[in-house]
């Protein structure tokens, strides 16, 4: 019989909250989730319920108050934020609604900059890379300043530069909420198609439910509690 393998991600009664004009205002409840290898899982949610703190808290940016999560089975240990580190370094990609690119910098530069973190990078990664910047259609804007992009085009980077790792998980962060629809839509055909050819598992917050006819399983998150759509 062969062994069953754990979760990609796995969360065990999770909890969290923040200190707020002196009261500790709880925003994430006893919050239960497992995520498989290649799984897409839409996130959905009122301005403020917690969303972005659930993406920061699987990623290892902050700690949960109460509750567990696991990273393939293993634990997640936040003593001197070394694990936490070495996932986000290696394992995850993230697309965030600001782009988060660095605008005085080319293309070509902010698509390697994941790998300038992680330290080193050679002949296969470079190529990687190139294939990325062409899949997206962006690489006859190589050593295009990123700032002059227009919001598409800065999209398709952002979402080049969070694969260029080979990513286990990517958690994008209302991706499209600065596009148009036309251009949204288009973007997700692009991520379907990259899906296919990478597998990898995605966390997608987003606010039109159109988009969960393209994930697995999607959530609302509301005072604090997942529930299933």
């Amino acid at each position: 019989m062969s062994k069953k393998h754990p979760p990609l991600l796995s969360l065990s009664h999770v909890e969290k909250s923040f200190r707020i004009s002196g009261k500790h205002v709880p925003i994430l409840k006893n919050i239960s989730l497992d995520l498989q290898q290649g799984e897409w899982i839409g996130l959905m949610g009122n301005s403020g319920s917690g969303k972005t703190t659930l993406l920061s808290l699987i990623a290892g940016i902050i700690r949960p108050d109460h509750g567990e999560v696991f990273w393939k089975g293993k634990k997640l240990w936040y003593f001197f934020d070394i694990y936490p580190a070495f996932l986000r370094n290696r394992e995850m990609g993230f697309i965030f609604q600001d782009f988060r690119l660095v605008e005085e910098e080319s293309v070509w530069e902010n698509l390697l900059l994941p790998l300038r973190i992680k330290g080193w990078y050679g002949k296969e990664e470079l190529q990687r890379a190139l294939w990325l910047l062409e899949r997206v259609g962006l690489q006859d804007h190589r050593s295009h300043p990123s700032g002059l992009l227009s919001g598409g085009q800065k999209q398709r980077l952002a979402l080049a530069r969070a694969l260029v790792l080979r990513p286990s998980l990517v958690l994008a962060d209302e991706p499209f909420a600065n596009l148009d629809e036309h251009t949204a839509e288009e973007m997700m055909e692009l991520f379907l198609s990259l899906r296919k050819e990478e597998n990898f598992a995605m966390i997608l917050v987003h606010h039109r439910k159109k988009l969960s006819n393209s994930c697995d399983k999607t959530y609302h998150l509301e005072n604090g509690r997942l529930h299933p759509v």
